[in-house]
């Protein structure tokens, strides 16, 4: 029997992937815009590939601010066409952050932590990433008052799948890691780090069409969270 339940925040609690969606084409238009010279399926490759390969290391550690990885991003992808002016990196930086704060709560996450929390357990969000934008999806979703605690891996210094990310988000809910579940949907970053560190429960949540990770109870929607957690036999 569980204490507590340590949530991921984007594309477990909140819908992150259509918000990037809209995000992405306002980017787009954007530089199609200002710099027509811009091959934007060019654009698109080096963009995301950029992303992929620096965002870790560089944004969810606390290493540089989220404005700062903003504008070495764009200036770095852009870099064979043009050297974006001070005003299209603000732009572009503007547009970007301005539609995340559209995020909204995905299907039965809000009724699922009401519901843990009248149970007495306690939430905790425990999410990669820089520490202004998580908090203001995390605000902008409507979901803020129903967490008792949020772990940010910029604030941490740590991010998942640390083991040590788990432990301080369980620690700041008043538990160890023996009396949590993990619930979330990356396999190498939240299932992977949450076995490894000891969490009592761990439930994937499946969003893609890839096989399940060893070691976790799989849902396919945060309706099915009570029936893994085995809350209605207590």
């Amino acid at each position: 029997m569980i204490d507590g339940v340590l949530f991921d925040l984007d594309g477990t609690l909140i819908d992150t992937a259509t918000a990037e969606r809209a995000r992405w084409l306002a980017v787009r238009d954007l530089i199609g815009e200002r710099l027509p010279q811009v091959d934007l399926d060019e654009f698109e490759r080096r963009y995301r590939a950029h992303t992929r390969a620096n965002r870790a290391t560089a944004v969810d550690t606390g290493t540089i601010s989220y404005i700062e990885y903003q504008r070495d991003r764009l200036r770095s992808v852009l870099s064979p066409w043009t050297e974006p002016s001070i005003q299209l990196i603000e732009e572009y930086a503007e547009t970007s952050n301005r539609l995340m704060a559209l995020v909204r709560p995905l299907p039965g996450a809000r009724a699922l932590l009401d519901d843990l929390r009248a149970r007495g357990r306690a939430i905790a969000v425990l999410t990669n990433g820089p520490s202004e934008h998580q908090r203001m999806k995390l605000e902008a979703s409507g979901l803020a008052d129903a967490i008792d605690a949020v772990a940010i891996s910029a604030e941490l210094g740590i991010a998942k799948p640390d083991a040590a990310a788990f432990r301080q988000a369980a620690a700041m809910i008043g538990l160890t890691v023996e009396r949590v579940a993990m619930i979330g949907d990356t396999p190498a970053t939240d299932i992977a780090g949450a076995i490894a560190s000891g969490v009592s429960v761990t439930i994937w949540l499946r969003r893609r069409d890839e096989p399940p990770p060893d070691g976790a109870q799989m849902v396919t929607s945060l309706d099915e969270v009570r029936q893994a957690l085995a809350l209605d036999r207590h």
